[in-house]
């Protein structure tokens, strides 16, 4: 920047101009106020291991930088699905590339993890359906077969309905359930109130979709459900 802030003028520089600045005022930092007066802060769908996990972890480390958690959604929804499913660990993605039908849910990769995308194209490459749930028409719903706005805040509701239609239709694995879940019959029995009427009135959803999501999703295999 060139100039007071706020004035908009900015002047192009080398690399390893920018460095040296940002070097120098690092240290005059450090020296007047302690390295944990700097504070780093940036987040990104495209930034991976290598880029959080490795370089920047250790700079700030070494450096002795205040830390916290980088974005408040990331750390949100990290204990939300680990309090629920148990694991953040998600599909492999050569599972999406084989996949006959994806559900994307509260997603948007296509602005948010390029890395994604071409497993995703490659699997509509090879006729599989796309479903996208998200109350905004964002750049994947846009791209979606089906895209099903939901009322923001419902998707629990919405998930728990088609349960419900899995359920009753028969088109679940009692066997797998009871072997491999905690609290599956608390949840079988959860269900009866979900009924797809019910979750339309919540979601703002037809319930004839509601039906028509949990048949398409328990009779096409192989398939999966994506979150962000």
């Amino acid at each position: 920047r060139k100039g007071p802030k706020g004035g908009g003028v900015w002047e192009r520089i080398s690399w390893e101009e920018a460095i040296g600045e940002i070097g120098l005022r690092w240290r005059e930092i450090i020296a007047a106020y302690g390295a944990e007066a700097i504070l780093p802060y940036s987040y990104s769908g495209t930034l991976g291991m290598v880029q959080m996990g490795v370089s920047s972890d250790r700079l700030w480390n070494r450096l002795g930088a205040s830390q916290l958690q980088r974005s408040i959604c990331g750390a949100a929804a990290e204990m939300a699905v680990e309090m629920t499913l148990g694991s953040r660990r998600t599909q492999k993605y050569e599972d999406v590339t084989h996949s006959r039908m994806v559900i994307i849910w509260g997603h948007n990769p296509v602005s948010t993890a390029p890395h994604f995308m071409p497993h995703l194209q490659a699997a509509r490459k090879n006729g599989c359906r796309l479903v996208v749930i998200d109350p905004r028409r964002t750049r994947t719903a846009k791209m979606a077969d089906w895209h099903l706005a939901s009322k923001p805040g419902t998707d629990g509701a919405l998930a728990l309905g088609l349960a419900h239609v899995i359920v009753a239709e028969g088109l679940h694995d009692e066997a797998w359930l009871q072997a491999h879940t905690v609290g599956w019959p608390a949840l079988r029995d959860r269900l009866d109130v979900f009924t797809p009427e019910h979750v339309a009135g919540i979601t703002g959803l037809d319930a004839e979709d509601v039906v028509k999501l949990a048949r398409l999703y328990a009779n096409t295999q192989p398939s999966l459900i994506k979150i962000a």
